[in-house]
């Protein structure tokens, strides 16, 4: 689990929107990659295709909207950074 945060805190975003929900979302390259970080993560959320312009890879995000698992990562990015 040390690895998918630091992996987060490097490449990831934690949002939320105007309704209150809550979302952590990580796009990346590397489509095998976050396959295995969504089974770490133990989730079953999509990943999609981010087609950009041709001089760009493709890139893969997956996005969580969980209340929990959002705070958790606050809770560990805070305690990773500021002891």
């Amino acid at each position: 689990m040390a690895y998918v945060l630091g992996f987060f805190t490097a490449d990831g975003s934690m949002t939320k929107n105007k309704r209150g929900a809550h979302f952590i979302e990580l796009e990346i390259t590397d489509k095998d990659l976050l396959y295995t970080i969504r089974e770490l993560l133990e989730s079953n959320h999509k990943i999609t295709e981010r087609k950009r312009s041709d001089k760009w890879k493709r890139a893969y995000r997956l996005q969580i909207g969980s209340k929990m698992m959002f705070n958790d990562f606050r809770t560990y990015a805070f305690e990773r950074f500021y002891r």
